[in-house]
Parts: structure tokens; C-alpha cells; sequence
């Protein structure tokens, strides 16, 4: 940026950034000193809560990790505040008043960014090694129910034995803690992704140039790119991350406030699942999450939990907090040191062990045992000390004071109690990532800017920050899990959120579970942080506000007058060296030119010395002065206004004899304009010269009846004098007489056709060439005469042996025969070959012109390439490759009419020409014009079909001269413009050798009526452009639609008739179209994309790889018939995608629980005095388990979705493969900035991005399938494992006699079992000591397709209509939940009894048979046999009960990402928006189909939808 009004200086900017250095290092030093008070604090609320006696090595390390967090807060502000202030002074400031850091300055800068990020670094990963060893533990206040007596003891009597408390409950708490580790406040992804979208697709980054202006702009179409401000980079990419994610902050607080709260809701599936949380990040610090129920049991089934609900919402029963006639639930707790060293020793007794992958795999028995036994203590002991057991270890409950909670300390000590502080905040999520998230934000932020100050590209500082989240946020989960089952004793093989674990079968390959979070709705990704290094200055003692207005500096300034030569008096001049005006001395005045002084009239020049000058007053005797002004003398005659002698015509004056004297008096002589002199006085009138030679007859007087014009005497009869001097302005709609050509139309016509003058025939040509190459029947105009004196040469050769180019004449026309424009541009074609790579390269495309000026003077030969045709600013190496054969080039700009003016007094023409080389003669090829404004009898025949185009030849640029109306040197009326210059080049079909035809130059001009120059404008462009004949590419396309269009009808049959057999439909009715038009659409747009995709892969290979020229791009026109199909394949693809969801939202699905109850006594005893036995409940808590893991696997897929579009942007936008989609035949990927960059063509454009995706997806699906499910985990196939677990069968049933069924049913009889029993039966089933999972005896198959009989479907309907619609609300203790009606829970049971009677064969009518499909029934995809009398299940080893899923319908989800990236892409032309876009249309579907699939789900199954969660 140029030195600015006030800091003029290089020595003034170096001391104001000086200054402000050292204001922002004294801030960073006084900030950082008061931070030391704000660590200590910390570090002493950590030794009392640490329960620590002694300042040791690990409280100095403590500190140091506190203070590295404060003082990376301090740096972040300072930096954030001055890239700020700086960012708004630089693009608000109205004058140059500060000019920015130099780079080497802005090194000082980055520093501390990067100390910022260093020490933010340290805190997060000190706050994650806290969180992955926190304490946790669930307190299980369930307690077993008494069973019928079963046992006899050795005396005879009968011993009451305990019902197994279930495990599943505390299996499903310590899930839903597993899935809440690592939700924040904001969307990490989304952060990203809006931060790019406001930075490279609104063009924020436009305002980190180093340049004092605040628009928006198209920074690749500027002449000279400005180089970034490091500070400008990063203060606009820090407020832009702080914002949008304060804003997502807000957002999710109304989110939790009006939807859902995932911490909140937490306490109430404690407290309804009967178990509480103890957490201690800290040895005598943590949390308690009181989850005692007050209904005592919550080991129920169904209608027991629904009663229980709904005593608690009509009040009916105590309340939830730990203190009586409370809701108290959390706490805040400070464990006495009693308490502790209790607890350590317990815990010290568990077995470390961290779980197999695989629930088959048999632990030690005697691990198991021991970790069993302390478990069952640890969860007796902490309850016994919730009930107030232990009076040595007992508690009690206060509010923390004020003081106490904005310290973030506690004032009492628990010595001999503990305490335990109410905490509504709810600030146990502190162990969480939700309850850091300043920190996460900060350190996202701060890593997003080091990475894009490192590599200078936002969209690869997004895609590092996506993957440092995922890395975080993996080992916040892998290594949560790890802590959360070693320190809970939950089976990490059933922590199966959100982390990989396997559940499998024995002679079973291990399956993998893990649930991406669909349900929550929420993307959490890697948690990131960052700090600075301190870096303090010891000697800066005042603290000082570095973001105020700084004083300017104390300096001189220069300063001096604007002044221009019209600012100067007639006494004055401008002297070019002050630049300033200047008094002329006396006797003297300004001259002509208002540069220099000059003597007034009747004085004359005296010479004082060599820089200044005196006037001297003539004698009256001789009163005038000379010609030279420097002598005076007498007048032979009358003397002129200056004071100068005068002459009468035909005579010359005479003031010096031959030897220079200067004589008394001057002499007036006639010139002998007679005989053989035929002289006349010359254009200064001192001397006599010969006439011109059209003169010289008798005389050098032109006698009548010859005609004087032009200089010249014209022989009467030769020419007309009625001719037309006025110029047509077609596009205003008028026209009007030339000056110029009113005193030169005439004489330069006639002079070519009386004398053959070339200058006068060329000046002709010029005229017909200003008038558009335009005629009429009226042949009295410029064209017309041209046209005239054209046909009177027709007896002369022709010039060059070109029929069209007279003799004497400039090539103006081709001719007019009908066809001539196609014979001249596609008969012959040019004998230059180009060729792109190898050892005979030839991409110059090289054009001379030969150039004359208005007067039809030949001017010079010109190479076309610099500023000759292409008049708009641009730099040297952007206009030659313009000439780049293959390289379509486009240039636009606005000139103002002013400019035009001042470079464009006169008009210059050009004929412009092919250099053809040559090695002995070089040969040159006239390029055809095509003059679009061209008329004949007021008809534009040039923007018509080729047939009746007329080519021309001679264009020129800029037209100032002909407009004007009554003085050549007016100001003119009009001016024309050639507004678009085009040179096009055709591709000879077929050639292999890279031939053209002739190249067409096309040129339109604008007529500008002239008001305003300095306001007008008017826009220019100039293009080269290449194509070839694309009617054989065209035919194959629609040829190979219309064939495959034609084949997707026979498979889009063949899936209606599949369809009306699964719903047992006999007829065809509007229901059946319908269904075939959407099963086409599907199958059409399939179609569609194959075609699209190769075409455009073709195209993309075909053209960048070939070595001769030898294939053209289509133009954009030609494309749209490409992108309609894009379009269509897109509109066609949404329709199936809508298609297949709705039906996936519409889904039969119920779930069989195989469990039965087992007996108890009754506490009541009868009339007849014999207990009654009564089934004891089966727990509903492994269908709610098995139910949240449906509805967690309802949106999983083959791929990550937001990795794909990452990948994607990666290639494309940070290795350069777009580049590969410019219209140009080079495959380079990285282009420096100062080079030409094409458009793209949209077919290369759609075909690269096409192509990548597809890649990235079909790899991922690789990785994902072969390697991750076999060898990591396997949702789908784990799916089929945990229910079998948890003795539940489902049943899936998209159409109303085709579905899918899952047994599920346990070979141990029970699953509600305690965790001991729960492994004995996972050993014994490792050992192959019991039974096979499959449906049929000794078989391991349990997924199968079922296609029923009508008889089954029917009974099933009818106990579906019993079922009542309800929507739950989302919160567990809504009372508006607790409608739910006995006839939905007898419909349940019923239900859960019939469907599992039936996979018993209890019903011979409604019975079923298992077989395998035919290879040909898989193929087709329908099944060749009709369930009439029994329903058929077919064995399913592909589990395809996926079709229901996501999962299963991938690569129609796959292929509809892609078409929607690629739509917005064409629209925008702009990848980031593209992507952008992409990710909000995913995530607003997966919310649709989470929402409306987790409805249907409770519709169907009458799970209650507030435990979906």
C-alpha cells in the first residue's frame, strides 16, 4: 500500500509500529502478571479438594498447567483484539492514516498466535487426561424380589431364594453416559463448515488484503493481487469462529430449553432406572447424581413402569431429591478423607481388566468373581453412606455461598463429614465435553488459524480442524469407555455407543457395534484448545489499552498546493518544475501552450542570459516584429493581430536576404505558378514549392470546370459531387453528417478512382469501415462509392491473386454468393498443425496486423497481443495467454468514456493476419471478420444463419472521430466502440493432426451518445474461442439414453410386479402406477447419472490428455442440453430418495420379548390360608435397551458423510484438482496467481467433482465393509448379536406381506439376569455349552426375509388397530406422557404372545416354512412363490434387513449427495458453497428421518418414546 497522507515515511511507520508493539507487549505483560493470582487460586482450590498436605512436584506441575490455560486466554485476547483493531482501522478508515506492519514486522505477531495455541494445547490436553481418569461409579439401589421356595436343605426344610436383579438397567445408564461424553454446546462440523462459507463464498478473505477497502470482490479478477496481513487473516478468521460459534452457544440453550437437554435429562433416567452416579475427577472432589426411585422398584415390565410414571406426575408419591420433600438431585460433594480411604480400599480390590471385543470370549472365572464380589460391595458401601449408615463417614447437605461459587472453591474443609453442595447448574457435565466447550472453542479456533497461517488456505485449515476433532474426539471415547468399564464393572461389551465392541456367536466371525449419535441430533467431534507461550517484557511497568485510537506521531509533514496549467492566469505560467504557477515578467505574457512566457505584441524577445528572458518595445519605425520575434522591422504591407508582417495570397514574405541579414524592410514575392515552375507559397508561406501534380496542367490554379477538394484539382465528370457524408447510428437510431467525412468522403474517393492514390484509396476504405461495412440501394455513401470505384477497377488485376482485393484498393469485402461464408470458414483447412505436448509442440497462436491510421497511411505491421486488440487493462503473461492455442480466454472490464478519449483520438484500423511461418518466406492467412452490426438496406445480415452471412475484413477499435458533427476538432456527439472482439477457431472433424479451418474474428460494436465522460462507462470484452462440430457426440448420447431409458423400463416392471406380490394385490390400479413411475424415476435416474458421468469423464480424459488437437470442448451453449440431464437425474434421484424414505418411515416394526416371568410368593395370603403364586414382572429395560440401539442404527451408513465431503473439498480445492475442469488442454493442478486462469467447462467441472466422489465413496465403502467391520466393528451384524443377548426377536415389515425378522431368542432361557449370571451364560455359550442361536435347531441362522400369508397379515392387522396413536413429549417426567391407555399395553401383550406363538408353529393355519432363496430370486429381487397357505421364511446371510436402514439404501444416498453437490456447484460455481449446502441438506435429513423414524418406532412398538433416548 502506498505511503498515505500522514505517515510519509519509512523512518515514521517503523517508529509508530514500534510504538504499538510495545503497547500490545506491555498489555500482554500486565495481563499476564495479574493471571498469576488467578493460577494460584486454582491451584489451591485443587490441593483442598486433593486432599494434599504438601506442596510436591505434582502441584508445581498442577500450577503450571492452570497458568499455561490463563495465560494462553491472555494472548488470545490480546491477538484477537489487535487483528480486530486492525481489521476495522485499515477498512474503515476514510484516509491513509496507519499504514499496516511490514511481514517481517507481522513475524513478531505470529509468535504469539502460536504461544497461544501451544499453551491452549497444554490446558485441553490436561483437562483430557482429568476426564479419562475420572472416578465413576453406579449405585444400584434395585433390590431382589423373594422367589418361590426351589430349594431343600439337607434338613428337609425349603430355602426362599432371590430373584436376579437385572443388569440391563445399569447396562442402559452407563450407555447413555457413554453417548453424552463427548455432545458440546455447538456443532462442531457445522462450525467449520459456516466459517468457510463465510470466508471463501462471501469472500470475507477479501478483507485480509493489504489494501484500504472493505468491498467484496472477485479478488481473481484483479490486475495486481495485493498480497494477505498475517494480522488481517487471523483477526478476521478468530472473530468469524468466536461468533458463529457464540451464536451456536445461544442457539443450543433455547435447543435445550424448548426440545431437549441431554444433561438434564440424564438425572431423570437415573432416577427412573433406580441408580445413581458418583463422580470424582478429583480425590476428595466430584459429583452425585441422586437416582434413588421413589417407587422403590424399577425392575417392571411395561404396565408397572406406566403406573409408576404416572403416580409420580399426579403426585402420588415422594420426591426425587436426596432430602425429604426435595427435587434436589445433584451435587456437588467434598469426601471427607475417611470416606476416601474407604472407598480406595474397595476399589483397590478390582481386578484390572479391559473387556474382550468379543461377548463370547470367556474371562478368567476367578477375575470375574473378585471384580463381581467388590462391585457388590462398592454399590453396598456408597449406598449404605447415601442412607447415613456409617455415623464416622457420615454427610450432610448445604448451598454453596456465592463467594465460594465464583471462586470455584469451597471454604469448608470436610474433616470429619462430607459435604454435599445442591448444584442446580447441573456442573457434573464438567467431566464431559459439554461442560468445557470455551475451552474446545478456543483451541478449534486457534488451531484453524495456525494451520491457515502455515499453509495460507482457509479450506485446508478446515479440513485439519475437522480431523483434529475426530482424532480427539475417538480418544475421548475409546479411552472414556476404557475408564468408564474398568471403574463401573459394566461389561465394556455392552457399552455399545458410540465405540467399537463386539457381540458374536461362537464359529461366528466378531461383529462390531457402534452408533453414531443419529438421535441426538447432535455432531460431536474432537474437542480442541490452544494456548501461548508466555512472553513477557520484565521492564514494562504501565498497562495501557492497545486497542484505544493511538495519537499520531509528532512529525513533519510535506505538504504543498495542488495546482494544474487551467489554475494559471493569463500573466502566469505553470512551471513544470514547482509545479506550480508563476508570474510572467514584464512586458509579457503566457504562451500557447501556458508552460513558459512569451513578449506581448509590438515587443520583442531580448535574451538576458541562458534562463530568463526581456521584452523590448519595438521604434515606431519599425513597428512589427519578425517571424522569430527576436528583431524588428518594417512592414511592406498590413500586419496581422500579433503584430507580424502579412502578405497578400500567392506570395511569400521575405525578412533575411540569403546570407541571414536582416533587411530594413521585408519584401513580399510572388510565386510563379506558370510554366515550368508551377510553384505556390508552401504551409508556412516562407517559402515557394511545386503544386500538387493534379494541378499542373497550365497553371497551378484549378480552373472550373475542375473541382478543388482535398488539396486537390479533380477533373470534372470523374465522381459525382452529390455524396452522402453522414454516418448511420443503427443502435440509437439516427444518424448524422460527419466532419469528417463531410471534408474528406468526397476528395479521398475521388482521388482513388481519378489518380489511384493508395493513402486516398485506403482513407476510402477507413470511412466505409467507420460506416460498419454497411450499403444500400442509395450507393452515394462511404460503402457505396467504395463499392463504385471497387467495380470500376474490375479491368485492373487483382492483388495477392485474391479475387477480392482490387488493385490500388484495401480488402474490405469477401463477396456476397450465397454460401461463401461457409466455403471460406470450413472448406480449406489452415496447414499449421497444433500440437500440445512432445517434441513438436505448437500452441502459439501468433497474429500480425498491419495497421493504418484514419488518413489510410500505413502505419506499421503489429504482432496482435499486447494492447492492440485487447484494450482492457491487463497484465503482460494474462494477455499472451490469450494466444495459447486451446485456451479459451474471456477478458471483461468497464472503460470510462474518458479514458477512450485521451488513448483513442483517432481511430486506427487493422488487418489482421494468421502467421503461417514458413522457413524460406513467411506466409500469411487473412483472418474472415464477421461484423455484427453490419446492414444492407437497413438489415442486419451478419446475426443470421451462416448461409447469408456477409465477411468482411478491417476493423478498428475505438471511433471518436466520425461523431463529430461540425469540426473534426469538436468535442464528439457519438462514439463507437467494438465493444466484443471474438477470434474463434473450428476444429477440423475428425483430425488426428490438430487442423483448423480459418479462425472468425468477430467484432459488434456500441454506439455511445456522449454526455458525461467522466461518468459514463461502457463495457469491453474480448474472448478466443474453440469448438468443433458436436452433432456425432450429441447423437451418441441421446442415443445410449434412449436404450438404457428403454432397458430401466423392463427392470422398473420387474420391481412393480415384485411389489404387488409383497402386498398380495391382485389388481392393477392407480396405487400400482404410481408405484412403477417412482420405481422409473429411481431406475431413470440412474440412467441419467451413468450417461452424465461418463460423458463427462470422457471429456475430461479425452481432452486433457490428448497430444495432438484433435478434440474441442463444447461452448456453455452447447452444455445446457448436458446440465438439463444433470438436472433431470437430480429431480429423478430426490424422487426416489423420498420415495424410499417414506417408506422406511412408515415401517411395520415390533419387537417379540421371549422372556418369561418368574414365579414369586404372594405377601398376601386367602381365605383357604395357601399363598398364591404370581408371576414376577419382566423387566420392559431390555426392550428400551434393544429399542435405543434400533433407533441409534435408523441413520448409520456405509460411509462417514462428512469425511466425504472434507475429501472431496480436499482434492478439489487444496491439491488444485479443479483446475483440471479449465478450458484449457493442461493438466496442472497448482497455478500461480499471476497467470490466465480459464473458465471452467461444466462438463469437466461435473465429471471431476462426479468422478471424486464416487472414488471417495467407493473407497470408503471398501474400507468400511472388507476391512472396518471385519477386523473393528460391524453395527448391522451386532445388531443381530444383541438381541439374541437380550432374548428379543424383531420383526420388520416395509410392505404388508415382505419383511424382515431377527430372532433373537436367548439359548439360556433368560436374559433379565444379574451380572453374574449374565457372564456364566456368555461362558457357557463361548464353551458351546448350550444350544445354537438360529431359529432352526442346531443352526446359527438368525436373519431372515418372511414373506406372509395373507391369514397372518390379517390377524396381525387387527391387533395393530387396537393400538392408540400417541406422540410423547421429550422430557421423562412430562405428566402429559401418562395417558397411555391399558388397551395399548393388553394390544402389546397380546401382540409380543401371538407373533412369538407363531415362530413357535402354535398356529397350524398361520404357519411357516424355512428355505433358501434360488440364485435367480436374489438377482431379480422377488420371490418366485407364493405365501398362500403358510407364510415362507427365507434365510438371510446378507442380513438385507439393512433395506430398512440408511445403511442399507447407500448407494442411492450416495449418488443423491452427489448430484446435489454437483447442482449447487454448477449454480455457483463455487465448491465451498457446494459442500456447504451438501452437509445442511444431510443433516436436515438425518433430523427427518431420526424424528419421524423414532415417531413410527413408538407408534408401532409402543415403546415409550420418552426412553428413546
Amino acid at each position: 500500500m502506498a505511503g498515505g497522507q500522514t505517515i510519509s515515511s519509512g523512518t515514521q511507520r517503523k517508529d509508530v509500529v514500534i510504538y504499538q508493539a510495545h503497547v500490545i507487549d506491555t498489555a500482554l505483560g500486565v495481563l499476564a502478571g495479574l493471571v498469576i493470582f488467578l493460577s494460584l487460586l486454582k491451584t489451591i482450590s485443587w490441593k483442598r479438594r486433593s486432599d494434599s498436605a504438601t506442596i510436591d512436584l505434582k502441584i508445581i506441575l498442577t500450577f503450571v498447567f492452570f497458568y499455561a490455560g490463563d495465560v494462553a486466554n491472555v494472548f488470545f485476547l490480546v491477538t484477537l483484539a489487535t487483528g480486530l483493531y486492525w481489521l476495522m482501522l485499515c477498512k474503515a478508515q476514510q484516509q491513509v492514516d496507519m499504514e499496516l506492519p511490514l511481514p517481517h514486522q507481522e513475524k513478531h505477531f505470529a509468535t504469539y498466535i502460536i504461544c497461544a495455541f501451544v499453551l491452549k494445547a497444554m490446558q485441553f490436553l490436561h483437562k483430557l487426561i482429568m476426564q479419562l481418569s475420572v472416578d465413576v461409579f453406579f449405585i444400584d439401589w434395585e433390590k431382589p424380589r423373594t422367589t418361590a421356595t426351589r430349594t431343600v436343605t439337607a434338613r428337609g426344610q425349603q430355602k426362599q431364594d432371590l430373584t436376579p436383579v437385572s443388569i440391563w438397567r445399569t447396562y442402559f445408564v452407563a450407555n447413555e453416559w457413554n453417548k453424552i461424553q463427548t455432545i458440546r454446546r455447538t456443532r462442531p462440523t457445522f462450525q467449520i463448515m459456516a466459517v468457510l462459507f463465510f470466508i471463501e463464498v462471501l469472500g470475507f478473505s477479501e478483507y485480509t488484503f493489504k489494501e484500504p477497502q472493505t468491498l467484496l470482490k472477485d479478488s481473481s479478477q484483479m490486475d495486481n493481487k495485493p498480497s494477505y496481513s498475517t494480522i488481517l487473516r487471523y483477526g478476521l478468521a478468530s472473530t468469524l469462529w468466536l461468533c458463529i460459534g457464540f451464536l451456536q452457544v445461544i442457539f443450543t440453550v433455547f435447543y435445550e430449553i424448548c426440545v431437549t437437554d441431554k444433561i438434564r435429562q440424564f438425572p431423570d433416567l437415573c432416577s427412573i432406572s433406580n441408580i445413581s452416579v458418583l463422580l470424582l475427577p478429583q480425590r476428595c472432589y466430584g459429583y452425585y447424581i441422586h437416582g434413588r426411585s421413589v417407587h422403590g422398584h424399577a425392575d417392571t415390565n411395561m404396565e408397572e413402569m406406566s403406573q409408576n410414571l404416572r403416580r409420580e406426575a399426579e403426585s402420588l408419591c415422594g420426591q426425587r431429591g436426596l432430602l425429604p420433600n426435595t427435587d434436589m438431585q445433584t451435587f456437588q460433594v467434598a469426601l471427607s478423607t475417611r470416606l476416601r480411604s474407604q472407598y480406595d480400599k474397595i476399589r483397590e480390590s478390582f481386578a484390572r481388566r479391559y473387556g474382550p471385543t468379543r461377548l463370547m470370549e470367556a474371562h478368567s472365572a476367578n477375575q470375574w468373581e473378585q471384580n463381581i464380589r467388590a462391585y457388590h460391595t462398592m454399590n453396598h458401601f456408597l449406598g449404605s453412606i447415601i442412607d447415613h449408615a456409617h455415623p464416622d463417614m457420615d454427610y450432610y447437605v448445604r448451598d454453596k455461598l456465592a463467594l465460594e461459587r465464583l471462586m470455584g472453591m469451597e471454604f469448608l474443609e470436610p474433616i470429619e463429614k462430607s459435604i454435599f453442595y445442591n448444584d442446580e447448574a447441573h456442573s457434573f457435565s464438567d467431566v464431559l465435553f459439554h461442560g468445557h466447550e470455551s475451552t474446545l472453542l478456543l483451541f478449534d479456533a486457534l488451531f484453524f488459524c495456525v494451520a491457515d497461517l502455515a499453509c495460507q488456505n482457509f479450506v485446508l485449515a478446515g479440513l485439519l480442524t475437522y480431523i483434529q476433532q475426530k482424532i480427539f474426539r475417538k480418544i475421548r471415547i475409546h479411552f472414556g469407555k476404557k475408564n468408564l468399564a474398568y471403574k463401573t464393572q459394566v461389561d465394556e461389551r455392552f457399552l455399545i455407543a458410540d465405540k467399537k465392541v463386539r457381540l458374536t456367536s461362537r464359529r461366528k466371525v466378531a461383529l462390531v457395534l457402534q452408533w453414531p449419535d443419529a438421535s441426538r441430533k447432535r455432531k460431536r467431534h474432537t474437542m480442541a484448545t490452544g494456548t501461548l507461550l508466555f512472553i513477557m517484557s520484565s521492564y514494562k511497568i504501565i498497562f495501557t489499552l492497545f486497542f484505544v485510537h493511538l495519537n499520531p506521531v509528532l512529525c513533519q509533514q510535506y505538504i504543498i498546493p495542488f495546482q494544474s496549467p487551467s489554475d494559471c492566469s493569463v500573466e502566469e505560467y505553470f512551471d513544470i518544475s514547482s509545479l506550480s504557477c508563476v508570474s510572467c515578467g514584464e512586458n509579457q505574457q503566457r504562451s500557447a501552450t501556458g508552460l513558459s512566457c512569451v513578449c506581448q505584441n509590438g515587443f520583442r524577445t531580448v535574451t538576458t542570459d541562458l534562463t530568463s528572458i526581456a521584452c523590448e518595445a519595438c521604434p515606431e519605425e519599425k513597428p512589427a516584429v519578425t517571424q522569430d520575434g527576436f528583431e524588428c522591422i518594417r512592414c511592406p504591407g498590413s500586419t496581422t493581430d500579433e503584430g507580424r508582417c502579412q502578405c497578400p495570397p500567392r506570395h511569400i514574405l521575405v525578412e533575411r536576404d540569403v546570407s541571414g541579414n536582416l533587411l530594413d524592410e521585408a519584401t513580399c514575392e510572388i510565386c510563379n505558378g506558370n510554366g515550368s515552375a508551377f510553384s505556390v507559397p508552401n504551409s508556412n508561406g516562407d517559402r515557394c514549392e511545386r503544386c500538387q501534380a493534379s494541378f499542373i496542367k497550365s497553371s497551378c490554379v484549378c480552373n472550373p470546370p475542375s473541382l478543388l477538394a482535398g488539396g486537390l484539382c479533380i477533373p470534372p465528370g470523374s465522381l459525382s459531387t452529390n455524396v452522402n457524408p453522414s454516418v448511420n447510428f443503427a443502435q440509437l437510431k439516427f444518424s448524422m453528417v460527419s466532419a469528417w467525412f463531410l471534408k474528406n468522403l468526397y476528395s479521398s474517393a475521388a482521388a482513388c478512382l481519378s489518380f489511384s492514390n493508395l493513402t486516398a484509396c485506403q482513407a476510402l476504405g477507413n470511412m466505409c469501415v467507420m460506416n460498419m461495412h454497411s450499403f444500400s440501394g442509395v450507393s452515394v455513401d462511404a460503402c457505396g462509392i467504395f463499392n463504385t470505384v471497387f467495380r470500376s477497377q474490375a479491368a485492373f488485376s487483382s492483388t495477392q491473386d485474391i479475387s477480392y482485393w482490387r488493385h490500388n484498393l484495401p480488402w474490405l469485402y469477401y463477396g456476397d454468393e450465397p454460401g461463401l461464408a461457409s466455403r471460406v470458414l470450413q472448406s480449406d483447412p489452415v496447414p499449421v498443425s497444433f500440437v500440445f505436448r512432445g517434441k513438436d509442440k505448437n500452441t502459439d497462436i501468433k497474429l500480425l496486423a498491419a495497421v493504418y491510421n484514419v488518413r489510410g497511411e500505413f502505419f506499421r505491421w503489429e504482432t496482435i497481443g499486447g494492447a492492440n486488440l485487447q484494450i482492457c487493462p491487463e497484465t503482460p503473461i494474462k494477455r499472451t495467454s490469450a494466444f495459447s492455442f486451446g485456451t479459451a480466454y474471456q477478458e471483461n472490464c468497464d472503460l470510462s468514456i474518458a479514458d477512450l478519449l485521451r488513448a483513442h483520438p483517432e481511430p486506427l484500423f487493422y488487418d489482421v493476419f494468421l502467421d503461417l511461418g514458413g522457413e524460406e518466406s513467411r506466409e500469411l492467412l487473412p483472418l474472415p471478420t464477421l461484423v455484427l452490426n453490419q446492414q444492407y438496406n437497413g438489415k442486419f445480415i451478419n446475426q443470421e444463419s451462416m448461409t447469408n452471412w456477409y465477411l468482411s475484413r478491417r476493423i478498428f477499435l475505438v471511433d471518436a472521430l466520425s461523431g463529430r458533427e461540425k469540426s473534426a476538432k469538436d468535442f464528439p456527439k457519438v462514439i463507437r466502440v467494438a465493444n466484443a472482439v471474438k477470434i474463434r477457431f473450428n476444429l477440423v472433424p475428425g483430425t488426428q493432426q490438430g487442423q483448423v479451418f480459418p479462425p472468425l474474428m468477430t467484432v459488434e460494436y456500441k454506439d455511445v451518445l456522449v454526455a458525461d465522460i467522466n461518468t459514463q462507462t461502457v463495457s469491453m470484452s474480448f474472448s478466443v474461442e474453440y469448438e468443433m462440430d458436436q452433432n456425432e457426440a450429441r447423437l451418441k448420447t441421446d442415443t445410449a439414453l434412449g436404450v438404457l431409458a428403454g432397458l430401466a423400463v423392463l427392470l422398473s416392471v420387474l420391481k412393480t410386479v415384485s411389489w404387488k406380490r409383497r402386498i398380495a394385490s391382485p389388481v392393477v390400479d392407480l396405487r400400482t402406477m404410481l408405484m412403477f413411475f417412482l420405481f422409473y424415476a429411481g431406475d431413470l435416474a440412474n440412467v441419467f447419472l451413468a450417461v452424465t458421468v461418463g460423458t463427462g469423464l470422457y471429456w475430461l480424459i479425452l481432452y486433457k490428455a490428448q497430444q495432438n488437437a484433435s478434440v474441442i470442448l463444447p461452448l456453455s451453449h452447447q452444455e445446457e442440453q448436458f446440465v438439463t440431464y444433470i438436472c433431470c437425474a437430480f429431480a429423478l434421484k430426490a424422487v426416489q430418495f423420498l420415495h424410499k424414505l417414506i417408506v422406511q418411515l412408515s415401517l411395520d416394526v415390533f419387537f417379540i420379548d421371549w422372556e418369561r416371568p418368574r414365579i414369586k410368593t404372594n405377601r398376601n395370603v386367602p381365605a383357604n390360608g395357601q399363598q398364591k403364586r404370581d408371576p414376577s414382572p419382566v423387566s420392559i429395560w431390555r426392550t428400551y435397551f434393544v429399542a435405543n440401539e434400533w433407533n441409534e442404527i435408523q441413520t448409520i451408513r456405509k460411509i462417514r458423510p462428512t469425511f466425504q465431503i472434507m475429501a472431496v473439498l480436499f482434492f478439489l480445492e487444496v491439491l488444485g484438482f479443479s483446475s483440471l475442469a479449465l478450458r484449457d488442454p493442461w493438466p496442472t493442478l497448482q497455478r500461480p496467481p499471476q497467470v490466465y486462469t480459464p473458465s471452467c467447462s461444466l462438463i469437466m467441472r461435473y465429471g471431476l467433482s462426479a468422478t471424486l466422489w464416487l472414488c471417495v465413496g467407493f473407497l470408503q465403502v471398501i474400507f468400511f465393509t472388507v476391512f472396518y467391520e471385519h477386523f473393528v466393528e460391524d453395527k448391522i451384524r451386532q445388531f443381530v448379536d444383541l438381541c439374541s443377548i437380550s432374548n428379543i426377536s424383531v420383526l420388520l415389515l416395509p410392505q404388508r406381506c415382505f419383511g424382515y425378522y431377527i430372532h433373537g431368542r436367548s439359548v439360556h432361557g433368560h436374559a433379565d439376569t444379574n451380572m453374574e449370571e449374565m457372564n456364566n451364560n456368555l461362558r457357557r455359550e463361548a464353551e458351546s455349552l448350550c444350544g445354537q442361536r438360529g431359529l432352526l435347531p442346531n443352526t446359527d441362522m438368525q436373519t431372515f426375509q418372511v414373506a406372509l400369508s395373507g391369514r397372518l397379515r390379517s390377524h396381525y392387522d387387527r391387533i395393530r388397530d387396537s393400538f392408540t396413536r400417541r406422540h410423547g413429549p421429550s422430557r421423562l417426567m412430562d405428566p402429559a406422557s401418562f395417558n397411555q391407555s391399558d388397551q395399548n399395553i393388553r394390544a402389546y401383550q397380546t401382540m409380543n404372545h401371538f407373533l412369538g406363538s407363531v415362530i413357535d408353529h402354535a398356529h397350524p393355519d398361520m404357519d411357516y416354512i424355512v428355505r433358501d432363496k434360488l440364485a435367480l430370486e436374489r438377482v431379480m429381487g422377488m420371490e418366485f412363490l407364493e405365501p398362500n397357505d403358510k407364510s415362507i421364511f427365507y434365510n438371510d446371510e446378507g442380513h438385507s434387513f439393512a433395506d430398512v436402514l440408511f445403511y442399507g439404501n447407500e448407494g442411492t444416498l450416495l449418488i443423491f449427495d452427489m448430484l446435489f453437490f454437483c447442482v449447487v456447484d454448477l449454480a455457483s460455481q463455487n465448491f465451498v458453497l457446494a459442500a456447504v449446502l451438501t452437509y445442511l441438506q444431510q443433516m436436515i435429513f438425518e433430523r427427518i428421518r431420526n424424528s419421524f423414524g423414532r415417531r413410527n418406532l413408538v407408534n408401532k412398538t409402543l415403546v415409550d418414546d420418552r426412553f428413546l433416548i
